[in-house]
């Protein structure tokens, strides 16, 4: 884990986020 993943981390888990948002809604 170094500083690049760390900057993608926030878009992935966000992304992540939604979608569960949006399968728990369904």
């Amino acid at each position: 884990m170094s500083q690049r993943p760390v900057r993608i981390a926030p878009s992935i888990l966000s992304a992540d986020f939604a979608k569960l948002g949006e399968e728990v809604r369904a």
